[in-house]
């Protein structure tokens, strides 16, 4: 193989992309290791043969490609086509450079296919082929006694080392990267590579010659002279990890940028290379990560400061239990006349108002008690529109399908907003970086048991006409086995969460006595259907109280509370309505007084208590026997704590503070 297939073969064995030196007339002169993978044929092999041997195109078009090539000094595009192991076809996008390389004058055409560098450091490749160049020189110089006995062989490799040259500069001239080098005199540019002029916008005619002063604005050009003249003066390589640039179409983009002073051989500045990375997507990216962590921060600190909000409102409670429980029998008790009743009047108000801070501790915790109204389900949602827009994917569609006339449901407002809130967000995650539709629908129909059958949350559901809300996405959709689980606390899809978000989804529905229909089949999407039953009575609190009820029970009644002043209140509330009241003061001690009084009717258990919980004793009880009627008390409402108790056979529920009333409202549901 002759000098010139050597350096050929040394400067592009490297690269991944495919590089041929060919005739004119489609003779093979030289080729690297990517090249002879490219036509199936053993680099020394190749030498000799003609490119339209081993190519699909026609071979007059292959020809005349070649031609055009030698006759331009501009790159010239085309496409070669070979057939692989396989016999299948494998396009080529290549581009032609005429090569003036051999003494006689007669060109060659070098044609790269593909090429597609990524440069991972600003001087990496510069660097390396400077040190190939060098080690080519360096074995010149080795030989150059050899060579001196045949003049025309060192004139043969001094050419190549021309070729050489030229073929890195074709290298520069190919890097993504924008390289420019300046005049260290007056800082005039002398040189820009193809990624300068599309970064920039502008030809190379209209950038050489010039200075920053003359394509940039002011402060910008300042900005650039400063740099340039610190890298001169201190002679030494300056990064610049954030330059902002402005196009000359006016786009703002942000460039990492590496100065690097070329020196003469008396060791001062004759140029200024320059090296620069577009960061502006990396950069936009590592904006929004930032944008997301610090969202993420302060969620955190919303959920840590409801945290401690339900805690305080949770302690609270008891003691509003023992306020209120107190004003209230003595109210029942005392003469109607008697001066005291005023002041216990005042009590149990000021109680009250302490219970509605209480209520919104509770609230902003996101453990609050329902408050339910007769809304508009179309309204809420063409209210919520704007939010849940701002909240989904760019890339994902929102749209509304609003049956008109629809009957109102009576609900809590809030939490039906949380409801829509996390199904449409949890369906624009399905959808992703990928393009979709969310759909929102609503309507109302008649649901028999049959249509019943297959939901969540079957149990006291009745057939009758419901009102639903669809939210459907186009996203990966879900398996049997994920579909299963989808509802379970803290069970989640994703790297990171606490997998609450449809087991509140769920807890909210029940407490709004309406069920959920999932539709979903990976990668075709998921439909969540939440059904609401249609409103026939006007808007009412939950829990309400019911003064002139005289209603009396009877039997042994089990209170546990760690309270004392709770155990103290609720047990005078029992015997007020006919009840024996025994009290345990936490779970162990309460296994041990229903096992000496099994004839207990009925137990009312507190969640949060010390030694053993109410959750822990509930399956206690239930293991002592099966039938056992339990209520649960906790100053969190009841979709949160009965959430825990699921199919569990929890009879009822009461929120602390609780008067007379509440309680005889609970005690007769389940008696």
């Amino acid at each position: 193989m002759d000098l010139l297939a050597t350096l050929f073969a040394e400067l592009s064995d490297p690269w991944p992309e495919a590089c041929f030196l060919a005739e004119p007339a489609g003779e093979l002169v030289a080729a690297n290791q990517a090249g002879a993978r490219m036509l199936g044929m053993p680099v020394r092999e190749l030498a000799g043969k003609r490119l339209t041997d081993f190519v699909v195109n026609p071979a007059d078009k292959v020809l005349q490609h070649l031609a055009v090539c030698v006759r331009n000094r501009q790159p010239i595009p085309g496409v070669l086509s070979c057939r692989d192991s396989a016999g299948q076809e494998v396009h080529y996008r290549s581009i032609g450079y005429r090569i003036d390389a051999r003494p006689d004058g007669r060109p060659l055409v070098f044609l790269r296919c593909s090429l597609r560098q990524s440069v991972t450091s600003k001087f990496v490749v510069l660097n390396q082929q400077l040190e190939k160049q060098q080690a080519i020189q360096d074995q010149l110089l080795k030989e150059r006694d050899h060579l001196q006995r045949e003049i025309a062989e060192r004139k043969r490799a001094e050419e190549e080392l021309r070729k050489a040259s030229a073929l890195l500069a074709m290298i520069i001239e190919n890097i993504p990267n924008m390289i420019f080098l300046k005049d260290a005199r007056d800082l005039r540019f002398v040189r820009f590579n193809h990624a300068a002029e599309e970064l920039l916008g502008c030809t190379r005619e209209d950038l050489l010659g010039k200075n920053d002063h003359d394509l940039f604005p002011r402060d910008q050009a300042d900005f650039f002279t400063e740099k340039d003249r610190e890298v001169l003066r201190r002679k030494t390589i300056l990064d610049i990890p954030e330059e902002p640039l402005l196009t000359s179409a006016g786009v703002k983009r942000t460039l990492h940028t590496t100065k690097v002073p070329i020196l003469d051989a008396r060791g001062e500045p004759e140029y200024l290379l320059g090296i620069s990375e577009d960061i502006t997507d990396r950069k936009q990216a590592e904006e929004e990560k930032l944008a997301i962590e610090k969202h993420l921060q302060q969620v955190q600190k919303l959920e840590s400061l409801g945290v401690l909000a339900g805690g305080i409102a949770h302690d609270f409670n008891n003691i509003l239990t023992a306020i209120i429980g107190n004003a209230d029998l003595a109210l029942m008790r005392i003469n109607r006349v008697s001066p005291a009743t005023e002041n216990l009047r005042r009590i149990e108000e000021a109680a009250s108002r302490a219970a509605d801070l209480a209520k919104q501790m509770l609230a902003y915790s996101g453990k609050g008690k329902f408050v339910v109204e007769s809304i508009d389900l179309n309204s809420l949602l063409e209210e919520m529109l704007n939010m849940l827009q701002v909240s989904i994917s760019k890339k994902a569609v929102l749209r509304l399908n609003l049956h008109p006339h629809l009957p109102a449901v009576k609900a809590d407002a809030t939490q039906i907003r949380q409801i829509v809130m996390n199904l449409v967000i949890n369906a624009s995650e399905a959808i992703a970086d990928k393009s979709g539709v969310i759909a929102i629908t609503t309507g109302c129909m008649d649901c028999d048991r049959n249509y019943l059958k297959d939901i969540w949350l079957d149990e006291n559901i009745s057939e009758g006409l419901y009102v639903y809300l669809e939210v459907a996405d186009t996203g990966c959709g879900m398996n049997r086995e994920t579909m299963a689980k989808i509802f379970d606390p803290f069970f989640t899809t994703k790297f990171t969460g606490r997998g609450l978000g449809m087991a509140a989804v769920l807890g909210i529905v029940r407490g709004h006595k309406g069920a959920i229909r999932v539709y979903s089949e990976p990668g075709k999407g998921t439909t969540f259907k939440i059904l609401l039953p249609a409103a026939s009575k006007p808007a009412e609190l939950f829990n309400h109280d019911c003064l002139k009820d005289h209603w009396r029970g009877e039997g042994k009644v089990l209170l546990v509370d760690d309270e004392e002043t709770v155990r103290g209140i609720g047990a005078e509330m029992l015997k007020e309505l006919g009840f024996v009241p025994l009290t345990a003061e936490d779970g162990r001690e309460a296994i041990l007084i229903y096992r000496e009084n099994p004839d207990i009717a009925f137990v009312i258990l507190d969640l949060t208590m010390p030694h053993m919980d109410g959750e822990e004793c509930f399956r206690e009880l239930r293991r002592l026997n099966p039938d056992i009627k339990v209520i649960m008390s906790s100053g969190y409402n009841e979709q949160e704590v009965t959430q825990k108790f699921v199919g569990k056979g929890l009879f009822g529920f009461i929120q602390k503070p609780y008067k007379v009333s509440s309680i005889r409202e609970v005690i007769r549901k389940i008696l």
